[in-house]
């Protein structure tokens, strides 16, 4: 007959683990650290570039055409709300984001009904 017995566990020295801990959360608190980063080609600099162009183009084309433009940045919006609520701590940015993209939202709505469509032009017969 085989018997349970508990083992106390042998005690260890836990300054190594307290030590990795507080990297981690040093790591964590930096702002370079974010998940994202790892994912994307290149530095979180070069990111950065893309992602001003891209915002730049997007206010360009609410700009231009508030009817389409303004569901590009909706979605923008949408991805970093997203990224935001992953990482914590910084929620409080995250939620402004989601007010910005409900009053691009809204936007979209009103252009719908003012702001004409792009319709193709159609071409007369050459008689």
């Amino acid at each position: 007959m085989s018997s349970t017995t508990l083992h106390t566990p042998v005690a260890v020295d836990d300054a190594p683990v307290a030590t990795n801990v507080a990297a981690l959360h040093a790591r964590r608190s930096d702002a370079a650290y974010p998940w994202l980063d790892r994912i994307m080609p290149g530095d979180a600099r070069q990111f950065m570039y893309v992602v001003g162009a891209v915002e730049i183009i997007a206010g360009l084309a609410v700009l231009v055409k508030p009817r389409y433009g303004s569901w590009v940045v909706a979605a923008w919006l949408a991805g970093i709300v997203i990224n935001l609520f992953t990482y914590s701590g910084y929620y409080d940015i995250a939620m402004r984001d989601f007010g910005l993209m409900l009053a691009a939202l809204t936007l979209a709505r009103l252009a719908s009904i003012y702001d004409p469509a792009w319709r193709r032009r159609r071409r007369r017969p050459r008689r």
